[in-house]
This record gives structure tokens, sequence and C-alpha cells, in this order.
């Protein structure tokens, strides 16, 4: 029998759950997101080739033909909750100074103070941050070299939950043990960190074609942003940074400051203004992530793909602890085939050809303007 222990500290806070909402960490979520990772790196071990992949994928994680080849258990899942039964409100996050992470915990808390809103308060409970939880894979085979390194991708630059991709829900592996052994304990440097990074992901970052999933390859971009003390604090930078690129602002401002309107055509489309409802208009912010609902309410309000309605986003955010009071911001931009070929964009009921723009992100992910400290990593 062997063992392999991994222990992960939960960095922001995260909301995940069952189908009532009921804020609890569960194994099924843990094993979809390392079945995520292990698919970055092992796609371009096998060239792309996607009936490979899913062999593979089968032979580690299991399928409905056969198990995996090891047994997921999670320690004890009593966690510090924080309940929304009775209108609690997260204290940090009512913080005026945070919209920012209130703007990417949208649809999970109030973003501001309004009738009957309350900024900060939640609309369902998250498991605080602050917390370690341990998972142990257990086999009879030898322990595989991929599973220990899809621990450790997933420690370095994921999360769990709703907007884990945003930020919220992030963690970090503190340590990994084999048999009881101490065999891998987390950087604690930001350099330390990037060359962890760099190692595990090898050839994976030479893969020289867009993928046609989510997987490391050429065109994979990761930032350093910068450290701070406070994980919220770094999550709010990054809020209030992609507010500012992306809002249209109320009044001409976004928090407060002049609104840069990068995205006009997108709003005047939104708001009926001009001719852009006449012609076949393509928003240009599709690229964050389908769908676009700017008036759930009414369909010529939203955009998602004509047959593919979802696409998540390909831009990751992650809060990562070396240390007590010492976190690293770290952006992943895993660039993919957004949409397949032929599908059209759905834009308030009319079908358009898809013009998906990697440069609304690039701008974005590379501008010094937002954030001063960025260093490229890959």
């Amino acid at each position: 029998m062997n063992k392999v222990e991994a222990t992960f500290r939960i960095v922001t806070p995260m909301f995940l759950g069952g189908a009532d909402s009921k804020a609890e960490l569960r194994i099924q979520s843990i094993k979809g997101v390392l079945r995520f990772w292990w698919r970055t790196f092992a796609y371009p071990a096998v060239n792309g080739n996607l009936k490979k992949l899913a062999e593979k994928e089968a032979q580690l994680f299991g399928s409905n033909e056969n198990c995996a080849s090891f047994q997921l258990r999670l320690s004890s899942n009593d966690r510090n909750i924080n309940k929304t039964s009775k209108g609690t409100i997260f204290q940090e996050m009512a913080n005026p100074d945070q919209p920012g992470a209130r703007y990417l915990g949208f649809g999970l808390m109030d973003a501001f103070d309004g009738k009957k809103t309350k900024a900060g308060r939640l609309s369902r409970g998250c498991i605080n941050h602050g917390q370690d939880f341990s998972i142990s894979a257990i086999t009879r085979d030898k322990l595989s070299d991929d599973l220990i390194r899809t621990f450790k991708l997933f420690g370095l630059l994921g999360g769990l939950g709703s907007r884990s991709r945003k930020g919220f829900g992030s963690i970090t592996l503190t340590r990994i043990k084999v048999n009881d052994r101490e065999y891998w304990v987390r950087p604690e440097t930001a350099d330390a960190y990037r060359q962890e990074l760099i190692s595990l992901l090898g050839e994976a970052t030479k893969y020289n074609q867009e993928p046609k999933i989510s997987a490391f390859s050429k065109l994979t971009r990761i930032n350093y942003i910068g450290t701070n003390p406070s994980p919220l604090s770094l999550l709010n930078t990054w809020g209030k940074q992609m507010q500012r690129y992306r809002s249209w602002g109320f009044k001409g401002k976004v928090n407060g400051r002049k609104s840069e309107q990068n995205f006009k055509k997108d709003h005047h489309w939104y708001r009926f203004i001009g001719n852009y409802r006449e012609n076949d208009f393509h928003p240009r912010r599709v690229i964050f992530g389908l769908p676009h609902n700017y008036d759930s309410k009414k369909e010529e309000g939203c955009v998602t793909g004509k047959i593919h309605d979802r696409r998540a986003s390909p831009l990751f955010f992650h809060i990562h602890e070396f240390s007590p009071r010492k976190y690293g911001a770290v952006a992943l931009l895993l660039r993919s085939v957004f949409l397949p070929n032929g599908e059209k964009i759905n834009a308030g009921g009319k079908s358009v050809p898809q013009a998906i723009e990697w440069k609304v992100l690039n701008e974005f992910f590379d501008n010094k303007k937002y954030f001063s400290n960025i260093v490229a990593w890959v």
C-alpha cells in the first residue's frame, strides 16, 4: 500500500458546496479540479491527441468502464463556515476599501450599499480562509509521478469553488508526504515559487499549437503581479484594475476615478445608442468568458455562443501564500481554442460570426498602468 498526502491552505474565501449551496469541501469537486490540472500538462504530452488523452485519463482517474488507479480521501470536513442564514455580512468584504474584491465576487455577495443591498453581504455561505485541509491518494501500485505533479500544479496555481478563476477559493500546497515521510514543502519566496513552476511545466510550454482544450503551450502566459501581507488586498487590487479596464462607469467614474470607457461600442450596443443594434455587432469583451448577461430578463441583453452557451474565462488569477503575512499574486493566461470553428456568437438574439480578440486580454494582462510591478514569468 502506498500513500501520498497533500496539505493545502485556503488563502481566500471559498464558495464551494453542493446543490443546496451549503458551504462544504467536497471530494467530488476536488477530483474534478485535479482532472482539469492533469489535462493541462497531459494534453501537450500526447501532442494534442484527444483519444490518447481520454485513455490516459481513464487509466489514472477512472471512467464508467474502470476504476481509478487510486482512492482519494479528504481530511475532516469540519470547517469554519461563514453563514448567511440571518443576513450575516462578511466584514472584510463590507470594508469600503474593498470594491474590487466585491466586483470579482459579483453574484456571491452584494457589491454596494442600496435600498435592498448591503455591501459585502453574502448571497451564500463560504468557507473562511486561513484554514488547512488534506487529501490522500492511496494505491496498491507504484505512486504515479503524474498524480504528484497534478497535486503540485493544483496547489501552485489553482483554487476551488465559484469565482476560483477570479481568485476566490485560492489554495496553497504547503507540504506533500509520501508514505508518511516528508517529500516536498512549499517555496517561501517568489523566485523559488517561479522555479518550481518552470520545473513542473517542463516541455508543456513548448507545445507550438493552439490547444483544443485548456492546456499549456507556447501561447501560455504567466505574470507575477506583486506581493502583499494581505491576500484580500491582492484580490481587491486585481478586481479594481479589471473593473477599471472593463467597466463603463457610473456618471463617468469607476470607484471614484474617471472612467476609461475602453469598450464604447459594447456599451452603446447594450444601451441601444447609435446604430449598433442595426448591424451584425460582435461584443469585444466576449473573450472574458460567456455568457454575458447584461440584462438577464431580456434576450437583447444576453451574449452567448449560439450552440455552446458557456465558456469559462481563459484568464486565471491566483493568490499564493509563501509564509504567514506574505502573499503573492499570479495571473495565468491559458490560451486555447475559445469556441469551435463555425460556432457563432448570439448577441441580443442575432447570430454573428465569431471574431474573438485575444488582444483584449493581452492589453489588460501586460499593462503596467494597471500593475506597476508586473513581471513576465512565462
